[in-house]
C-alpha cells in the first residue's frame, strides 16, 4: 500500500511539473510576439497590422489598418489608421477566422508602417499618412478602396471625435 502511495504522490507532482512547463512555453512565445507587428491579408482584401493573438481565438491586438485614395492624376495615397478610429469605434482587438488569411508576414522593426505607429504614440496622433517616398505606389488600388470624396479628404473619427484627415 505505501507503495501505491508513493506513486499515486509521484504521478501528481509529474503532473504538476508539465502543467507548469506548458504554461511557461505559451506564456514566453506570448511574451516574445507581443512587441512583433504582423502584417494579415484576407480574402476580402484587406490589409491589417497589429501583434498576433492565439487566445481565446485566433485575431490581432493594437489593429491598424490602410486606407487608400486615389487623386485624380491616378496616385494612390495611403493613410494609416487606427482600428479603434473607425466611424463605428471598435474595439482594439480583432478576431480573424483563419480560413480567411491569404498570407501573414512579421514586419521588420524598421518597416515604415511601425516607424509611423510609433511616431503616431509619440505624436498621439492616431492617423497618420504614410510618407509617399516610403511606402510603394501601386497603380491600382486594392479593393479596400475608400470611396473618392472632394478636396481629397476621408471623414475620420479621430480621437477627439471630430475633424477630417487630408490625404494630400
Amino acid at each position: 500500500m505505501k507503495k501505491e502511495s508513493t506513486h499515486k504522490i509521484f504521478l501528481v507532482i509529474s503532473l504538476i511539473l508539465i502543467a507548469l512547463l506548458a504554461y511557461l512555453i505559451i506564456l514566453t512565445s506570448q511574451k516574445a510576439s507581443e512587441d512583433e507587428y504582423t502584417a494579415v491579408y484576407l480574402n476580402t482584401g484587406d490589409l491589417y497590422f497589429g501583434k498576433v493573438v492565439q487566445f481565446p481565438k485566433f485575431g490581432l491586438k493594437d489593429v491598424w489598418f490602410l486606407q487608400t485614395q486615389t487623386d485624380q492624376t491616378g496616385q494612390v495615397n495611403f493613410t494609416l489608421i487606427k482600428f479603434t478610429d473607425a466611424v463605428y469605434l471598435p474595439e482594439d482587438r480583432l478576431e480573424i477566422n483563419k480560413d480567411n488569411v491569404i498570407w501573414m508576414t512579421k514586419l521588420d522593426k524598421n518597416s515604415p508602417v511601425i516607424q509611423e505607429i510609433k511616431n503616431s504614440r509619440l505624436n498621439n496622433t492616431p492617423n497618420t499618412q504614410a510618407p509617399a517616398s516610403q511606402v510603394p505606389q501601386t497603380q491600382q488600388a486594392p479593393q479596400t478602396q475608400s470611396p473618392q470624396v472632394e478636396g481629397g479628404q476621408a471623414p475620420l473619427i479621430n480621437q477627439g471625435g471630430e475633424g477630417l484627415i487630408n490625404n494630400q
